[in-house]
């Protein structure tokens, strides 16, 4: 990778930042991260749902950020979310990059994948949901219509929901230090604009 990030572009057609990705704690701390994690598993049972997935590139991570803090910088990433029990962040990375993806989330499992619809199959099968309803959101916007098929089909007996728009709802509702977060966003832009 370029300083810069232009080489990669160049390269790959996109555009990366040299930057390392860190996570401010104080901004943004765990302990939100977890009680944001309660509500959402409150809208997972109150759904009818047994989890929630949600799906994001490096183009449309919002949901994903929303979920866990994990940015995928170059490709996929998907966040299961239990009724109940601990999430689990599947990324398309390596399994030597697992550790550095640990330092800019707080949920402890992360699995790297290399074709989704295999490792999300062995996923829902490992959670003994195979005939379970199942929430998605991002979806039918960012995943490619091959791997929704091949996830359909290998997990035939599931109740496929889309829920973009419980956790649309659920984003636009802004905690304290969400606002904080975004005011000192716009007063960086502000700086860098003046």
């Amino acid at each position: 990778q370029a300083e810069d990030g232009i080489r990669d572009k160049l390269v790959t057609g996109v555009q990366t930042c040299a930057l390392p990705i860190f996570w401010d704690r104080d901004l943004l701390p765990e302990g939100a991260y977890r009680e944001r994690f309660k509500r959402l598993q409150a809208a997972v049972a109150a759904s009818g749902d047994e989890a929630w997935l949600f799906f994001g590139d490096v183009e449309r991570h919002g949901n994903v950020v929303y979920t866990t803090n994990f940015m995928p910088r170059v490709r996929s990433a998907l966040a299961f979310v239990p009724k109940a029990g601990e999430p689990i962040l599947l990324a398309n990375i390596g399994l030597r990059d697992v550790p550095a993806a640990k330092t800019i989330t707080w949920v402890d499992d992360v699995r790297p994948f290399g074709r989704l619809p295999k490792d999300l199959i062995a996923l829902i099968e490992e959670k003994r949901l195979t005939h379970a309803a199942i929430g998605v959101c991002g979806f039918e916007e960012m995943l490619p219509v091959t791997d929704w098929n091949a996830i359909v089909k290998g997990l035939s007996a599931v109740r496929w929901q889309n829920r973009d728009g419980e956790i649309k709802a659920l984003r636009a509702v802004k905690e304290s230090w969400e606002v904080e977060a975004i005011r000192r966003a716009g007063a960086m832009g502000d700086s860098a604009l003046s």
